[in-house]
């Protein structure tokens, strides 16, 4: 049972991926989202905190790189048009986006005034670096192989899976669900209920699917069959339906 649900996982990350993240929200986001939302809306410095942002946004360089090259080396000599380059693209702003916010949030734990002085703009450099960063994983390594002599290890493919599900769990937490934080849902009530949840549920999933972008990529890129795409989009919605319904809880 366990060596066949290995197997699952190892061939649908990206559903792994979401039962993992669903674990996390359950589990272990409460140690992390007191101080992301202390920094978030109260401009409280917390160090231990920008450091691990940092540390994370150095990690995940890593891991797409890795993630980006395993997934052309299976692929072979792909075509953007055939697998995805729109999506590809869309989900690629959407993570420059969270990227971003986790930059500044970065810069906020560590102190950095970023609206005014010296710190902003040597933040504003920090953030454009960040925009760089993004710039070139996707040019050259989003569509690059990494040549017979040097292939991307199975052992070195599923250390960027974990590195990646701990940045997008961390950057989940210390973006989109920081803001969220002062905005529950509990208090509202009746068709209000409904509309706030489905708002929430869009901006969830706008902020959500950039995050696993790793997995994304490689869900776009390769082929699969209808029934591997729902469990995609199923797992997805549960994913969805969970953080939001904890959120009215």
């Amino acid at each position: 049972m366990s060596t066949s649900f290995l197997n699952y996982a190892k061939a649908h990350r990206g559903v792994a991926f979401n039962l993992v993240f669903i674990l996390y929200v359950a589990l272990f986001q409460p140690l992390l989202l007191s101080g992301a939302s202390a920094v978030m809306h109260e401009q409280q410095i917390n160090f231990l905190l920008g450091i691990l942002l940092a540390g994370l946004l150095v990690v995940e360089t890593i891991a797409l790189k890795w993630k980006f090259r395993a997934v052309n080396d299976r692929q072979g000599k792909v075509s953007f048009e055939k697998n995805g380059a729109g999506g590809i693209f869309i989900i690629w702003i959407g993570h420059m986006l969270v990227v971003t916010i986790l930059g500044m949030a970065m810069l906020q734990a560590l102190g950095f005034d970023v609206a005014s002085g010296a710190q902003s703009t040597l933040a504003g450099l920090i953030v454009f670096g960040l925009v760089i960063r993004e710039l070139v994983l996707f040019l050259f390594y989003g569509a690059s192989q990494s040549g017979e002599s040097n292939k991307i290890s199975s052992h070195k493919e599923f250390a960027a899976d974990v590195m990646l599900t701990i940045f997008a769990c961390v950057a989940y937490t210390a973006t989109w669900e920081a803001i969220a934080d002062t905005t529950g849902l509990s208090q509202y009530h009746g068709a209000e209920l409904y509309l706030q949840a489905f708002v929430a549920s869009l901006v969830f999933i706008i902020l959500f699917v950039p995050t696993r972008f790793g997995f994304l990529y490689e869900e776009l890129m390769t082929v699969r069959s209808e029934r591997d795409t729902r469990a995609i989009i199923l797992s997805t919605l549960i994913t969805t339906a969970f953080v939001i319904g904890a959120m009215i809880l």
